[in-house]
């Protein structure tokens, strides 16, 4: 494809495609944030257009049109989404609760934002929770539920005083979401909106009236991020770069071009020097020398991206991977190839979580998918294991009212090479309930080998952790 022709974003919907208003507030703007749907049936992506998924939320294409139904900006929008938290390692989700979800959501707008505004889209749903909202199929129009008898909107319950006096779990400590009707209060129904969730007292379909025509865009009323969406990614644009074809944005077995040529019968297999390389006259040997360049370029900009991001959240980047990024162009100037424009953006912020460990002498993270590998990885970096064994306990100490510090001898057949850095995490049961212990081996003392046998571990434990 053409490299001034690639930087051209498409303003029209592609074909069998429609911009559906995100709520009712927008519906009737001048300026309207819309999610982008297939009118007809898409057998293997469905009706919305999932750009990507992660731990905690799930991303969208949408789009800014004007009154005229123009689209003035692709925008990729985040909704939050906690049902993949289910299958993380337990380790992980013991972590997790909405105070923490909430606060690296805000914690990842504020470092995007700092780092360029322009690509954030204020909503006002950043951070305050809007309504539940569903695609009705027939009309393509939102759907919010109301309550039948009392004719109210339902909403997702945060208020934690209501959440105790009707038996539900917290909001804050927790992953449980409940949504209920405000104008009935604790008297109303209460729907939990996962099935790990205890249940409340009416089930989820009594939300959703039994309708079976309603798409679900934001069912759990999670916070919400509107950011530009860049259509190339990392790898595509480099295979670009290399004369290769750049076929769309992937739904299903439909591809969005996103990015269109100005003269329909242009090849867009081939790349030329018109399109922005400056040695692409000098043959085969002046693309391979800029390529390669301007590849470099990529990388380099990656790695600034990373440390741009890590900087602003002060979390680890543990899932990097090429899907974290998106490769921005803009019109070039006389003089100056497209190619030449690009700039990468992270557009996956990580899913690192900090383990609340009581009086660590360092901070401690885990990712959900540690043992996954990935070429983005290095192979030194220390795997998850998993097994059973025998705990006894040397000495308990107790620092303060909340604190506890414990020795402790484990015993166990499963082949454990421990290091001097590698963090420990013992699941002990204590009576009816259990105890979570974290630490560190000390195989200086160990009572057997350290491919398996006992070995001493300091842990600490906080008293609020004790499941009784």
């Amino acid at each position: 494809m053409q490299t001034a022709e690639l930087s051209r974003l498409a303003f029209d919907l592609p074909k069998g495609y429609i911009a559906v208003p995100i709520s009712g507030e927008h519906a009737g703007a001048a300026i309207r944030l819309n999610v982008v749907c297939r009118k007809e049936g898409e057998p293997v992506g469905g009706p919305l257009v999932v750009l990507r998924e992660m731990i905690d939320a799930r991303v969208y294409l949408g789009c800014l049109t004007d009154a005229a139904g123009r689209v003035q900006r692709w925008l990729e929008l985040w909704i939050q989404d906690t049902d993949r938290i289910e299958a993380a390692p337990p380790a992980y989700r013991a972590a997790l609760n909405h105070a923490v979800l909430d606060k690296r959501w805000g914690d990842w707008i504020s470092g995007y934002e700092s780092l360029d505004p322009r690509t954030i889209v204020r909503t006002g749903f950043e951070n305050k929770h809007p309504a539940p909202v569903f695609i009705e199929a027939a009309t393509w129009a939102p759907w919010h539920p109301v309550h039948d008898e009392s004719n109210s909107p339902w909403a997702l319950c945060t208020d934690e005083s209501m959440l105790e006096k009707a038996g539900l779990p917290s909001y804050l400590a927790s992953l449980h979401r409940y949504l209920f009707v405000p104008a009935l209060g604790t008297d109303g129904p209460f729907a939990a909106l996962s099935r790990e969730s205890p249940p409340g007292n009416v089930p989820f379909e009594e939300v959703t009236q039994g309708r079976v025509d309603l798409i679900p865009f934001n069912a759990g009323a999670g916070l919400m991020l509107a950011r530009t969406f860049d259509p190339l990614a990392l790898e595509g644009f480099s295979d670009v770069v290399a004369g290769k074809r750049w076929d769309g944005v992937p739904h299903g077995r439909n591809l969005l071009t996103l990015l269109k040529p100005s003269d329909d019968e242009l090849d867009l297999g081939v790349s030329t020097e018109a399109e922005g390389l400056f040695l692409g006259r000098h043959g085969r040997w002046g693309r391979m020398v800029e390529s390669l360049h301007l590849k470099l370029k990529l990388l380099a900009d990656a790695t600034l991206a990373v440390r741009a991001i890590v900087s602003k959240t002060a979390l680890p980047m543990l899932n990097v991977s090429a899907d974290s990024f998106r490769v921005r162009l803009s019109d070039s100037a006389a003089g100056v190839p497209t190619y030449w424009t690009s700039r990468v953006d992270m557009v996956n912020p990580g899913s690192a979580c900090e383990l609340p460990l009581p009086r660590a002498d360092a901070r401690y993270f885990i990712a959900p998918d540690w043992g996954r590998g990935s070429v983005y990885r290095p192979k030194i970096e220390s795997t998850a294991a998993t097994g059973q064994g025998l705990v006894r306990i040397r000495k308990v100490m107790e620092h303060d009212g909340d604190d506890v510090v414990v020795e402790a001898t484990f015993n166990t057949e499963e082949r454990f090479v421990p290091a001097a850095s590698d963090l420990v995490w013992l699941r002990v049961s204590v009576g009816p309930g259990r105890a979570d212990l974290y630490g560190h081996v000390d195989t200086k003392q160990a009572l057997a080998g350290a491919s398996g046998g006992s070995a001493p571990c300091r842990s600490s434990s906080s008293r609020r952790s004790w499941r009784r």
